[in-house]
């Protein structure tokens, strides 16, 4: 395992980093005894700034937030140390990530990463000795947070709604189906009235967004950033029918009487009775990817004139496949006639579904596949100042961080930024 030291604190005398650490994932374990209780009780009672932290030792994610918001800044290294601290302990028995730096062609860095499992790799990276020696430009003091829940829905009348800031409840009714907003995601209930009218709704999540919905029929829908999702209120008929643009992950409640489709850019569309699956169809990316996650779809190209060859220009996935149409421009889908549509094999699932799972994967990513991640999560433009640095990246980061902490991260290989006012960021080529 990769370990990296970190300073003994001295909370007293008596108590230091490693102990409190101890004592703290004890508690966390409901196994401390009398004494340590009481040395608990002692280590507590020094400032509110301890007893705050305490209180959020439930919640981890919170408790990281709560570390950057409101404890000090000396207070902070040590409340870092002691999280580090923790969660070596819980995952002394798990293997580090550790991947070797690899060359791509006859590229001459490639960007390294040695990250820890799950969102801790920020404490121990921060707390490395091997942080790199020679100065990087300074980013700009203003902080740029991570992207978080939100979205903007439009009703069928043409009101928006700014689900950010709504409360829990009933938040519109749409042809008899009442649309209500719990805890971060947006249901549509059963319409027993079936009126057979086909009113649509539109959720649109801006960059610095994501949001979860559930549609009428059950199916479970995950809006990444920079993305859209047009449904009807009601699925009436002997089909379901959605369209979108951007990144959606779906779970789509079985129905083996109505068909479900995924009509994707007017590109290409996918079909499915009961699965799980990532699409990927951002407008400034090459490829729309459909990735199957378990069950079966077809997947077609839409086309502007029949296959002469007698051949449908389709391909049915199994789990761990992945369907790659070209992300063309309708006019240049006029001018070919025909898209095809080609079958991966060699698919990573972990980095398909990591946005979905609150995290950046980088593996074997190149840089401009990183900076458009960036783009969409934290809101910002990136220029690069002279070339497109070649470089290839390895590993995983939360997407919970500043965007000063993800940089930080990446500067490890042989890339720097500037950070401009305006929310622009510059890459730096060496």
């Amino acid at each position: 395992m990769v370990g990296f030291d970190h300073p003994v604190v001295e909370y007293n005398s008596m108590t230091t980093v490693d102990q409190i650490a101890d004592i703290l994932l004890r508690h966390l374990q409901g196994t401390l005894s009398d004494a340590e209780q009481e040395q608990l009780r002692q280590w507590l009672s020094v400032s509110a700034q301890r007893r705050h932290f305490f209180a959020q030792l439930d919640d981890e994610e919170k408790l990281r937030e709560q570390l950057l918001l409101f404890i000090p800044e000396t207070e902070a290294a040590t409340e870092d140390a002691i999280f580090a601290k923790i969660n070596a302990i819980r995952h002394q028995e798990e293997e580090a990530k550790v991947i070797p730096l690899r060359k791509r062609g006859w590229i001459r860095y490639a960007a390294a990463a040695v990250i820890l499992v799950g969102g801790v790799s920020y404490f121990w990276i921060t707390g490395s000795k091997d942080q790199p020696s020679q100065p990087k430009p300074a980013l700009a003091k203003t902080e740029i947070l991570p992207g978080t829940t939100g979205a903007v829905l439009t009703l069928a009348d043409g009101r928006q709604v700014i689900l950010d800031s709504a409360g829990n409840g009933l938040i519109a009714t749409e042809s008899g189906t009442a649309v209500v907003l719990e805890n971060g995601k947006l249901l549509y209930g059963a319409n027993d009235e079936g009126t057979g009218k086909t009113s649509f709704n539109t959720m649109t999540t801006p960059k610095g967004r994501q949001f979860q919905l559930i549609l009428p029929d059950g199916t479970k829908v995950w809006l990444n950033a920079n993305s859209s999702i047009r449904y009807p209120v009601e699925f009436a008929g002997h089909e379901r029918k959605v369209y979108i643009a951007g990144e959606a992950y779906f779970e789509v409640a079985k129905d083996m009487r109505r068909p479900f489709f995924v009509n994707v850019n007017n590109i290409a569309d996918v079909e499915v009775l009961g699965t799980e699956f990532n699409v990927n169809a951002y407008d400034n990316e090459k490829l729309i990817r459909t990735t199957l996650i378990n069950g079966s779809v077809r997947v077609a190209a839409l086309e502007t004139e029949p296959r002469t060859d007698g051949r449908l220009n389709e391909l049915i996935l199994k789990p761990g496949q992945e369907a790659q149409v070209a992300n063309i421009t309708a006019a240049q889908k006029q001018r070919q006639g025909k898209n095809p549509i080609s079958l991966s094999d060699e698919v990573d699932i972990e980095k398909v579904t990591a946005w979905k799972n609150g995290f950046f994967n980088f593996e074997n990513a190149d840089i401009g596949e990183v900076m458009r991640q960036l783009e969409r999560w934290y809101d910002i433009e990136v220029v690069y100042e002279n070339s497109v640095p070649d470089i290839d990246f390895v590993g995983e980061i939360g997407r919970n961080f500043p965007l000063k902490d993800v940089l930080d991260f990446l500067q490890r290989a042989e890339v720097s930024f500037r950070l401009e006012e305006g929310r622009r960021l510059v890459v730096l080529n060496k």
